[in-house]
């Protein structure tokens, strides 16, 4: 406390005190009356927030119990290393060092997918590293044919109640074993947000995309081929996401929307849109529940430009269980072979039927499942090797999954009964996935 007072009775070291009326028990302390408040060092928090915290009133004249009180109503909020308070002529001046405030922490993981084999990943999240409400994070995943590195920047009330801003920043290495060529990309995305209710939110973005297709075979497609090389888009681009649950275990909803237009500078442009559907309803009171989420999306060239390989939808894996990962799309088909070349169209359909098979270990989930989907269209303006297969093909699988989530993470696993596939499609009936983090 006699720190305290010490640092607070600095303001009345440099101007005239104005002194209250003596009182029958002896002189009033003295006291100043101050015109402004100017406070300095906060990054975190609102000059307002700190004024109100210190409960100083400048309409009335300011004794050192006041000061004293206001110091030490400061440290008590914890947030604060030092705190000082001096004055200069009628201004009040007061000084704060911020204590390191934020939360999160470091993660690493190891993994396994049926797609990309053996994962190994790092992760870092801190939310208000800089003001509340300030979230950081990054991420970075390792497998044998790809390495990704993403970094998140948000602040949800940067301009003020629900207006928010952020950037994404990602990196993604390519070189599939079952694709012939190899493959770079990098996406910077600055963008603003709006919180429209506790459901809702808006986003308004800026893009920046680049792509490398890189170390193409010589056997190719001829339309594979001519996508060799680097090139960017920029543009702007929308999206609304809302989410709801009836009540706690109930029925449970998201939805998303996304329209992207490039083509302002950069080497072509491109209008993408993409939806997805979601829901997850509890049938009965037995532990019955019925999941589905829907996947849709559109593309299509700006000015008479066309869209590359990476920019093409495919599906399979996760995105269509019983076939193989990005397998699903329009194929260049000549003798013994078919390529694989991506769609300017898709739709994907995939349905759980949760059966509480262990009722009484809540860790462990079975489900039967049925998955419907299909990618079609391309706007390539190079001749195929052979007959380009684009038409819109319906494929479907049914089998089994199991889930168990324990304290080291998430292992899930299904067996595809029956698939309904095209004679190119490349079908695989068992999927792993195994996650763990520490």
């Amino acid at each position: 406390m006699r720190k305290t007072i010490l640092i607070a009775a600095l303001a009345f070291a440099a101007g005239p005190a104005v002194t209250q009326t003596a009182t029958q028990t002896g002189a009033a302390p003295e006291a100043r009356l101050f015109n402004s408040v100017a406070i300095e060092g906060n990054r975190r928090f609102d000059d307002r927030d700190i004024l109100a915290t210190a409960g100083l009133n400048l309409a009335q004249p300011l004794t050192e119990a006041d000061l004293s009180a206001a110091v030490e109503a400061l440290y008590f909020t914890g947030e604060f290393e030092h705190v000082r308070i001096h004055s200069q002529s009628d201004t009040l001046f007061i000084v704060v060092e911020e204590e390191a405030a934020f939360r999160g922490g470091l993660t690493f993981g190891l993994g396994f997918d049926s797609d990309a084999g053996v994962i190994g990943s790092a992760g870092l999240r801190l939310q208000d590293i800089i003001a509340p409400g300030v979230e950081l994070s990054a991420g970075l995943e390792v497998a044998e044919e790809f390495q990704r590195l993403r970094f998140d920047f948000a602040h949800p009330d940067l301009f003020g109640d629900g207006f928010g801003a952020g950037l994404r920043l990602s990196g993604l290495n390519a070189d599939p074993d079952d694709r012939l060529f190899a493959y770079r990309e990098f996406e910077a995305t600055p963008y603003l947000s709006y919180r429209f209710s506790p459901a809702v939110t808006g986003e308004l973005r800026a893009i920046y995309r680049s792509s490398d297709i890189r170390d193409v075979a010589a056997t190719a497609s001829p339309i594979i081929a001519a996508d060799e090389g680097r090139a960017v888009q920029t543009g702007l681009g929308i999206a609304l996401a809302a989410a709801g649950q009836s009540s706690p275990g109930g029925f449970a909803w998201q939805a998303s929307f996304e329209h992207d237009v490039t083509g302002f500078g950069g080497d072509y442009g491109l209008q993408v849109t993409r939806l997805r559907l979601g829901g997850d309803a509890p049938l009965g009171q037995a532990g019955f529940r019925l999941r589905s989420t829907l996947d849709a999306g559109h593309l299509e060239g700006r000015g008479g430009d066309v869209s590359r390989l990476t920019d093409r939808f495919v599906l399979g894996g996760a995105s269509l269980r019983g076939f193989e990962g990005a397998s699903i799309a329009p194929r260049d088909v000549t003798a013994g072979d078919a390529q694989v070349l991506g769609g300017t169209d898709f739709a994907a359909l995939r349905t759980d039927f949760v059966v509480p098979v262990f009722r009484r270990a809540t860790q462990f989930e079975t489900f039967v499942f049925f998955d419907v989907g299909a990618v079609w269209g391309l706007d390539s303006n190079v001749a195929p090797a052979g007959v380009v297969d684009a038409d819109r093909y319906w494929r479907s699988s049914a089998g089994l999954g199991l889930s168990l989530d324990t304290d080291f993470g998430r292992f899930e696993a299904y067996y595809a009964l029956t698939e309904d596939a095209e004679a190119t499609d490349e079908t695989r009936a068992f999927g792993l996935t195994i996650r763990s983090q520490f």
